[in-house]
């Protein structure tokens, strides 16, 4: 019968290591999925916050026969915007290197802020009164490590 309980002792001890085991894993990994919750709860309300309008006539976008177009953006959410990281396209055409941002204020691109916003791209041939569709996708700056970002669709006149 002491063979019995030897036995039942080791499977116990066995059982009661595997188990820790098992459990420290687990606690490790709803550690894991506890943060990245977390990470996406933040992504969430910084993008809730990010928010951009145009500013101004959609009707009359200043605009040169040589490819040069100016319009205005405000930052109409909570966050504070990142006007480096801004995305422009025209007609679904993204320009890289030729927009040029300017805040207004001098300072950060802050809520209730304007951006002027000019694009100089000599191989655009719009004529007065095109209409073109501006795409503008803005981020915000990063916070908490994560970044907001908010997408504008619009159409708008070109006025020579």
């Amino acid at each position: 019968m002491a063979d019995g309980g030897a036995t039942s002792f080791i499977m116990l001890v066995t059982a009661l290591l595997v188990a820790g085991s098992v459990s420290t894993f687990l606690i490790a990994e709803w550690g894991d999925v506890a943060r990245a919750m977390e990470m996406e709860r933040r992504a969430q309300a910084i993008d809730s916050e990010t928010d951009v309008s145009l500013a101004g006539d959609p009707g009359n976008v200043r605009y040169s026969l040589t490819g040069q177009m100016q319009f205005y953006l405000m930052n109409s959410g909570n966050a504070v915007l990142d006007d480096s990281t801004i995305v422009v396209l025209v007609d679904g055409v993204q320009q890289t290197s030729n927009v040029t941002t300017t805040v207004m204020n001098g300072g950060a691109w802050s809520a209730g802020e304007l951006l002027q916003v000019q694009v100089v791209d000599n191989t655009l041939t719009y004529t007065n009164n095109s209409e073109v569709v501006l795409t503008i996708v803005v981020s915000s700056e990063v916070l908490n490590n994560v970044r907001g970002t908010d997408t504008l669709d619009t159409e708008v006149r070109l006025v020579v």
